[in-house]
């Protein structure tokens, strides 16, 4: 018999009457909060979904979900000013009613991520800028972006910007 690799308890939780997510999107002011469901438990999960509180994160866009807290707790400076503008882009991507789709929502917010992590003086090139790491993006992670840490995704592309400009 075949047990799963990861405990049952970091894992999105399916039972006959309900669905857990991994990972939520709380409707907080100024700006919506993502917390792991195993910190609230299943019942304030469940409680905060049938009252629209929030929203759950699809599991496409889960490695943004993780990357969020260690942008919020442990990341250093050139990284944490990106929390707000990708919390935001990870909210309307994540909404049933949201007009970003959430496979596009990877290019998205590495293209917000950009804008924020830019050294102040290359503002004249943002364009070119963006160009360049979206391209950059595709050619080093193409199709594996949604299934690798977005944490070193977003390390990876600060050391590109630093190397171009």
């Amino acid at each position: 018999m075949d047990t799963p690799v990861t405990p049952l308890l970091y894992q999105p939780l399916t039972t006959r009457r309900s669905r857990y997510p991994k990972w939520l999107i709380v409707r907080t002011q100024p700006l919506p909060t993502v917390i792991r469901r195993t910190s609230v438990g299943n019942d304030v999960c469940a409680v905060l979904l049938s009252t629209r509180r929030a929203i759950s994160v699809p599991s496409v866009l889960e490695n943004v979900a993780e990357c969020l807290t260690w942008l919020l707790d442990d990341a250093p400076l050139p990284y944490s000013v990106c929390y707000r503008n990708i919390v935001q882009v990870l909210y309307l991507a994540s909404h049933p009613d949201g007009n970003l789709h959430m496979f596009d929502a990877h290019q998205k917010i590495i293209l917000v991520a950009v804008v924020e992590l830019l050294i102040p003086g290359s503002n004249s090139r943002l364009e070119e800028a963006l160009q360049a790491s979206q391209h950059y993006v595709q050619q080093r992670w193409g199709a594996r972006l949604p299934f690798v840490s977005f944490k070193e995704v977003l390390i990876d592309l600060h050391d590109f910007l630093i190397q171009v400009s």
